[in-house]
């Protein structure tokens, strides 16, 4: 039950703010393309879906180990990949003055999987690793957008630039190494009664970092 609550804690508060502009009387809301001139500081409510592709990944000693260090060298590590997966997006903006809008966005995505192998001395070549990441991101963002195109009767485009900052949140859960091929499978990290894999998994644990967004498109 408990990863249930979490994901409702993430996503609690951005369809509070959702449901503040959809309801709040004399509020009127404004599609992200809509001509700014006609929207002048009118709010808008943004609903998206993205596709998250994360770069590899290594695990390693880092200089906050203190005496709890897993690797125990700087040429022991866990090399890997994330898997693609979805992520939610939630916005709320402004329209202000010279074709500029200020919009603030918020993302999540769940249990991205991690997939890898450690380099342990003595515990074998296979050395499979597994976990799975939630990144929760903030942005700030302010778009420019250009004057609309018609390019059929009622119909028009309109290109935007967007550049923003902002903070992600990330938590590993689940982290677990696994040693199914021992060079010695009689020795420490041999096979339990039940044929059992010896593994070693840490708990939980979470960070945040500065994250930046610059962005085209055409509305």
């Amino acid at each position: 039950m408990q990863p249930i609550k979490r994901g409702m804690r993430v996503v609690a508060m951005p369809l509070l703010v959702a449901a503040w502009f959809i309801f709040q009387p004399g509020l009127s809301v404004a599609a992200g393309g809509a001509d700014a001139g006609s929207a002048f500081h009118s709010p808008y409510l943004s609903l998206g879906l993205a596709a998250v592709s994360p770069e590899n990944v290594r695990f390693m000693d880092g200089a906050d180990s203190g005496n709890a260090a897993l690797y125990g060298s700087e040429n022991t590590f866990d090399d890997g990949t994330f898997a693609e997966g979805p992520q939610s997006l939630l916005a709320v903006g402004v329209h202000l003055p010279s074709s500029f809008r200020l919009q603030l966005e918020y993302g999540a995505a769940r249990e991205l999987e991690y997939s890898g192998n450690t380099n342990y001395r003595n515990s074998g070549t296979s050395q499979p690793s597994e976990a799975t990441l939630d990144v929760r991101q903030t942005l700030l963002v302010l778009f420019r957008d250009f004057a609309a195109r018609e390019y059929a009767s009622g119909r028009s485009m309109q290109a935007f630039l967007g550049i923003g900052a902002g903070i992600s949140r990330f938590r590993l859960n689940g982290y677990t190494q696994w040693f199914p091929e021992p060079p010695n499978p009689q020795g420490s990290l041999r096979r339990g009664p039940g044929g059992e894999v010896p593994f070693t998994a840490l708990p939980p644990g979470s960070d945040r970092g500065f994250a930046a967004m610059l962005t085209a498109g055409i509305a």
